[in-house]
């Protein structure tokens, strides 16, 4: 099994992937939970800060469709729930 190995790169813990199924992919780190986008730098696998973490939460919150709920859907939640 061929394992790669490199800094988390918030808080510098050694990480460890096992293959390359791992590319592209964000993981947390185990230690310091922060969110590390596995990606191809110079040719080898290695852990960056992903891009969205520097987006505030006002930002993503209009980007994503308003979903509201109204009176029909919140009454066949409620039927559901009692039955």
């Amino acid at each position: 099994m061929n394992m790669t190995e490199f800094p988390c790169p918030h808080c510098q813990i050694p990480l460890r992937i096992r293959d390359e199924s791992y590319r592209n992919r964000i993981i947390p780190c185990p230690d310091c939970q922060r969110d590390v986008l596995i990606c191809d730098v110079n040719g080898t696998l290695a852990g960056v800060t992903p891009p969205s973490q520097t987006t505030s939460s006002s930002a993503l919150s209009e980007l994503r469709p308003q979903r509201r709920f109204g009176a029909p859907q919140f009454i066949a939640c409620g039927v559901a729930l009692l039955l």
